[in-house]
């Protein structure tokens, strides 16, 4: 059967080009793909790549924000498991939508806490709490289900659309930096 399958994707790859990306139902496919791996760094990721250089930003200490980050990744990896079956109960679309509402209403409610003197120790935990929340979030739903694309990947639009979201991942990193460190004088406190 894997013989079979891959001589079967041998054919339809036969002839093809990135060109052929953009035409007919391709290009409807390369858009799907495209715009879900591109939302991930998008919706925060570059943020939460970076959590303990967020959480001593926010005022924890360097021992208490590697503890954050260890308990960050440990619910990120639990949140991947649950993922598995989260898609095939309400469906990828679903589970998708809904965790990009989540997680945008979470870092809402993280920048306006950061409105909060610096010295509110109460806003620098309910920072920590929420971003903690936010990467669980971030692997119930956008982290794995965009590389289970929501269509039949081609070759070429697999690459694509990991060329797509690299380039956006970039340019969010570097936004990012920017706004969390303090001489930019664009960070929260």
């Amino acid at each position: 059967m894997m013989v079979h399958t891959d001589r079967l994707e041998q054919e339809i790859q036969s002839g093809t080009s990135y060109l052929d990306c953009f035409k007919g139902t391709d290009l409807r496919r390369t858009e799907i793909s495209c715009i879900a791996m591109g939302l991930q760094p998008i919706c925060g990721l570059s943020l939460a790549s970076n959590s303990v250089y967020f959480f001593e930003q926010a005022g924890f200490t360097a021992g208490q924000s590697f503890d954050l980050g260890l308990g960050n990744t440990a619910l990120g990896f639990s949140g991947v498991l649950i993922s598995w079956f989260l898609g095939n109960w309400f469906g990828r679309r679903s589970v998708f939508l809904t965790g990009l509402i989540v997680m945008t209403l979470l870092l809402l409610i993280i920048g306006f806490t950061s409105l909060a003197p610096s010295n509110n120790l109460a806003a620098t935990q309910v920072q920590g709490a929420l971003l903690v929340l936010w990467t669980f979030t971030f692997a119930l739903s956008v982290g794995p289900l965009s590389y289970t694309s929501l269509v039949r990947p081609r070759l070429h639009v697999s690459v694509a659309k990991r060329l797509h979201s690299h380039v956006i991942f970039t340019m969010c990193s570097t936004l990012q930096l920017a706004l969390l460190h303090r001489k930019a004088n664009l960070s929260s406190n």
